[in-house]
């Protein structure tokens, strides 16, 4: 009997399926009987994505209403970016010329400069109903229960996640002024703003729509439900009460499993005073504990100030000191100021699930009693290294140390630049100073070096002298540790590496030469 499609097993048929040139090839598939549907249900994917246009949101509505994707989908993404507000035409044409995000996506289109000012005013004209329609969309998350109606629909639904993303086209589709103004200016992402951004400027709705995204949504899905919510820009303004919203938002998120949180602080000088008071409030703190079944927890806190260094939240306004997380497995942190002593405690209460731990660009300091005495970050890594069986540590970005005094009590406070795991590299070792002492703290192949090499050079047995041997390599682990990480650091540079010497390094090589670090 010849092999025929429609005599292939149902795995086969979804492999194909999955391989598909597009979404079109795979819909005239599904519609060829009622089998071949039902068996490329999974290569539809089970994720829905929607933006902040009436259009979109109408998209989300009959998606809910399909019986099939109604059941089968567990994520819903909502693209936070919005537009920004300019209502004359000479605002709307220094950003055509001039992009007013950082993040210039390239010129404007060569046509843009021979546009009469007929044309411009016709553009302004389109990019008003582009804001009212965005307008629009905010106000039906507000005020309309049929977006809760519609995410109830989906029955499965596990998964939030608010993103701060660049404009898709696929999700503007449908708005004429969106693609009028597409296709007489070129690419509008220099018309984007960042959520969460300059308070003081921007509308309340624009700077925090993470805010009414999830005082919406949550409230539509069943608390036993949600498992993962991620929020890549929420303002922190919205821990300065226990108002609704925030009430709303601890309610929602107590079944959580996972939580990857970007709190936004601001880019004024001026405003951090005032973010330190917010976090002093612990309202994030409460907010976070609030979800007491995480294995998965990420802050990242946003806040560079102009003129200034990065912005580093205390950890103390973060992380709990009691045993609230009975299953954390990960914890990455970053742009955090870690208070030595709160921080150890914290991992003693977690260190027996703990298997990830993600430092980036964060600092370090001391107890309150020690004054401006100088602290180490060996005094936190040695611990992870040595008291936990971590699968996982990474050290990423800038790492800053407090100031401390010259050895002169008349000499002003110095302050230390940063150390730069990104770059700062092991002297005579092809290796990351974040890359080698994850190594240190986490690889088994490379304590299983370092206990073979200490019973040669000593003439001793792990059989018969394990625990001199086992000492001796913590007493190597540790050097290793404070050689790179105790050092004095480094001005940044644009392009130079900094090479860190250890009295270890030959350990270092010998290890890297066979085995997959050795290529970091």
């Amino acid at each position: 009997m010849p092999t025929t499609l429609s005599s292939l097993p149902n795995e086969l048929l979804l492999q194909i399926c999955k391989r598909l040139a597009s979404d079109t090839d795979l819909s005239n598939f599904r519609l060829v009987c009622r089998r071949f549907g039902e068996v490329s249900l999974p290569a539809l994917g089970t994720r829905v994505t929607f933006a902040l246009l009436p259009e979109s949101i109408n998209r989300l509505r009959d998606i809910s209403s399909d019986p099939v994707f109604s059941g089968h989908t567990t994520t819903i993404v909502c693209l936070m970016s919005v537009f920004y507000p300019y209502t004359t035409v000479k605002s709307l044409k220094l950003s055509m010329t001039k992009p007013f995000t950082s993040g210039n996506h390239g010129n404007h289109a060569a046509h843009d400069v021979g546009l009469s000012e007929d044309d411009w005013e016709d553009s302004m004209m389109h990019y008003g109903q582009l804001l009212a329609a965005q307008n629009e969309a905010f106000e039906t998350l507000e005020m309309s229960q049929d977006i809760q109606i519609a995410c109830r629909r989906f029955t499965n639904l596990q998964n939030l996640h608010f993103r701060e993303d660049h404009f898709r086209p696929d999700h503007f589709r449908n708005n004429q002024a969106y693609q009028f103004l597409s296709q007489r200016h070129g690419d509008l992402r220099h018309c984007a703003t960042l959520p969460a951004f300059n308070f003081s400027v921007f509308p309340h709705r624009i700077a925090l729509p993470g805010v009414y995204l999830l005082s919406s949504l949550l409230g539509a899905i069943p608390e036993s439900q949600l498992r993962t919510l991620q929020v890549d820009a929420l303002a922190l303004q919205v821990f300065k009460e226990e108002d609704e919203v925030y009430s709303r938002m601890k309610k929602g998120i107590q079944s959580l499993h996972t939580l990857k949180l970007c709190v936004w602080a601001t880019n004024e000088d001026d405003e951090k005073e005032r973010a330190d008071q917010l976090l002093s409030t612990n309202r994030l703190k409460n907010f976070l504990c609030s979800a007491p079944h995480l294995e998965v927890l990420e802050v990242d806190i946003n806040g560079a100030f102009f003129w200034t260094a990065i912005y580093y939240a205390n950890s103390a306004y973060i992380l709990p000191r009691d045993h609230t997380w009975h299953r954390l497995r990960r914890l990455c942190l970053s742009q955090v100021e870690l208070l030595t002593s709160h921080f150890l405690e914290f991992l003693s209460f977690h260190g027996h699930t703990l298997e990830y731990v993600g430092l980036g660009d964060c600092a370090i300091v001391g107890p309150p009693s020690q004054g401006l005495q100088r602290c180490f970050w060996s005094e936190i890594i040695i611990p992870l290294a040595n008291t936990y069986s971590l699968a996982n540590l990474s050290l990423s970005g800038w790492f800053m140390v407090p100031p401390f005094p010259m050895q002169d009590p008349d000499q002003e406070i110095r302050v230390l630049p940063a150390m730069n795991m990104d770059h700062d590299r092991v002297k005579d070792v092809n290796l990351l100073v974040g890359k080698a002492i994850e190594m240190v703290a986490c690889s088994k192949e490379f304590l299983s070096l370092l206990q073979a090499g200490v019973g040669r050079q000593n003439g001793l047995t792990l059989d018969t002298h394990r625990s001199v041997i086992q000492g001796l390599v913590v007493e190597i682990k540790e050097g290793i540790i404070r050689d790179l990480m105790d050092r004095e650091p480094v001005k940044p540079a644009r392009v130079e590496t900094v090479i860190v010497p250890t009295r270890y390094s030959d350990y270092l090589k010998l290890f890297t030469q066979d085995d997959e670090w050795g290529s970091l």
